[in-house]
């Protein structure tokens, strides 16, 4: 699908968030293989889960703004989280964030 790149360093904290939650409800439990297509060190991922365990949205949730708050500006992009999806057997969710985000600009 083609689609303009979006930073989410560029959306407003409030838009962002909201966005952010809703992957996260819609990921399920792919979210370990979307981290590491994130660049998300095993270490990281296994610290999420137990952090918020027995709360698979709020692993979900968690394991995104990991990615966002320690990522270089050049992967924290829609396109960037989008391919991770697709690599993790979610075509349905890269299509909906290349999607949604287009629609919001």
């Amino acid at each position: 699908m083609a689609g303009h790149e979006v930073n989410f360093r560029d959306f407003e904290d409030h838009k962002r968030v909201k966005f952010f939650q809703e992957v996260a409800t819609l990921i399920s439990t792919e979210w370990a293989f979307v981290g590491r297509y994130l660049r998300l060190s095993d270490a990281a991922l296994t610290q999420l889960e137990m952090n918020h365990r027995g709360n698979q949205r709020e692993i979900n949730y968690a394991m995104l703004i990991e990615w966002y708050q320690n990522a270089d500006r050049a992967i924290t992009t829609n396109v960037f989280l989008a391919t991770a999806l697709k690599a993790a057997g979610r075509t349905d969710l890269h299509d909906w964030v290349m999607e949604k985000c287009n629609k919001s600009q």
